[in-house]
């Protein structure tokens, strides 16, 4: 007999029946008939395992034929051994428990399928890795630059206004789409204005929000701007954030309107002096902040003073986008430097790899090669102008950013911008040289103790 505790029986010895490995088999091959062959399934032993814990924890519960057992120990007052088997004890299938070493045995051999099944399942998914190394190499850049998730702050604006740039499509449409979703006054400011109203009226339907305006400026026009400048000075009361997002890249050769490089006019210079144009009222309106859209691609970037808009030497695109873009990391952590102590910050950002219509010009979708075999590639690459939207819209409400400037962010994480961005005297003639460029006669001076 087998010593067990019962409620009735405090320490009585009770039969035990004898349950073999052979039986236990037979069992499991009764409920599934496939597994006779010894390999079982997960599913069968579940389901011994479940019925037999069920009955164990039936509070008070001691099978009928055990009662009658124990009865009759107790009037003969025989104790039976553990382990020994009773002449005319028969084995009940259906009633019969599992002891707990028994228990412990099945719960092992379904550990063991269970865990081979895993290793299967790995190796099929390892075989897949090897059959696409690319896809997978690129994991760690899919994660660190592309995704970012959603925006983490909760925080709503109402009552705040915001001035975003090339706001009628792409990532500057998604976030004024989310800055109105969050109750901010917007102002898009674009040069199609077609496609600027249509995309207004589509936020306000989106949003139900009311305050979303279109403005018309073009960012390679110094008269656009200037004019454009006037206008918010005069029709708004405040501006609490301003987003410097729309830019070109790598376009063909050729000029703004006033004979500058045009992706270093439209990228940078335009927002330079839109930005001057507009510190007065950021000031009036502290805490704001500005948000200027860079890209990963000014850590190859050079500032070539001696031809900055590429009259002399041969046209490269693509040293002509990252030099504009790293002319817009110095900008930022130049103008933070001469706006300490005003509550107004200014940030740098790269949003990621986004899906826009910006690389139009990039030749990706020029060729057959392209079309067919690396834009899916590229396609996994990137993501939607929504979640390319949240990296902006988190430097715009973020409370933990309040006071935070002069900072370079990679999606939305703080990262160390290039060490040519680092630059304090390239920084500042670069201020100075813009500043001649674009016919800003004063701008805000640096103040006598710069921290950054």
């Amino acid at each position: 007999m087998k010593r067990k505790k019962t409620p009735e029986t405090p320490d009585v010895c009770v039969p035990v029946r004898a349950t073999t490995k052979k039986k236990l088999k037979e069992r499991v091959g009764e409920r599934h008939p496939e597994d006779l062959t010894g390999k079982k399934k997960p599913e069968a032993c579940e389901d011994v395992l479940l019925k037999k814990k069920k009955r164990k924890e039936k509070p008070g519960h001691v099978d009928d034929e055990e009662s009658a057992d124990v009865v009759e120990s107790r009037r003969s007052g025989e104790l039976v051994p553990a382990g020994t088997e009773m002449d005319g004890v028969e084995d009940e299938e259906e009633e019969e428990e599992l002891s707990p070493e028994e228990m412990r045995v099945l719960e092992r051999k379904l550990k063991k399928i269970r865990k081979k099944e895993e290793k299967k399942k790995q190796k099929e998914e390892a075989k897949g890795q090897k059959a696409t190394p690319l896809l997978h190499k690129t994991d760690r850049l899919y994660t660190n630059h592309v995704t970012g998730g959603s925006c983490p702050s909760k925080a709503r604006i109402p009552g705040k206004t915001v001035v975003i740039t090339g706001a009628n499509t792409g990532i500057g449409k998604e976030t004024a789409r989310e800055l109105a979703r969050r109750g901010g006054r917007i102002i898009m400011g674009c040069r199609d204005m077609g496609k600027c109203e249509e995309a207004a009226r589509e936020i306000r339907g989106s949003t139900l929000n009311p305050h979303v305006y279109a403005r018309h400026v073009d960012l390679a026009s110094i008269k656009s701007v200037r004019r454009f400048a006037e206008e918010i000075n005069r029709e708004e009361d405040r501006v609490d954030i301003l987003i410097n997002n729309a830019g070109v890249m790598r376009c063909p050769p050729g000029k703004t309107e006033d004979g500058f490089d045009m992706q270093l006019g439209v990228n940078y210079l335009g927002h330079f002096l839109l930005t001057n144009l507009l510190l007065d009222k950021l000031r009036d309106s502290a805490p704001s902040r500005v948000i200027n859209l860079s890209s990963l691609a000014h850590a190859v970037g050079e500032i070539d003073f001696e031809d900055l808009n590429w009259d002399r030497k041969k046209f490269n695109t693509k040293k002509a986008y990252c030099q504009s873009k790293l002319a817009v990391v110095l900008f930022t952590r130049e103008l933070a430097r001469r706006l300490e102590g005003t509550r107004v910050t200014v940030s740098a950002l790269h949003p990621g790899v986004v899906a826009t219509d910006l690389g139009r010009h990039t030749g990706m979708h020029q060729s057959h090669f392209s079309s067919t075999v690396l834009s899916p590639v590229f396609f996994l690459l990137t993501k939607s102008p929504e979640l390319g939207a949240q990296p902006g819209v988190y430097l715009s409400v973020a409370e933990e950013l309040a006071g935070v400037s002069g900072r370079y962010y990679d999606v939305m994480t703080e990262k160390d911008p290039a060490p040519q961005a680092l630059d304090r005297e390239t920084a500042i003639k670069l201020w100075d040289i813009s500043a001649s460029l674009v016919g800003l006669e004063t701008t805000v001076s640096p103040p006598s103790s710069p921290s950054l």
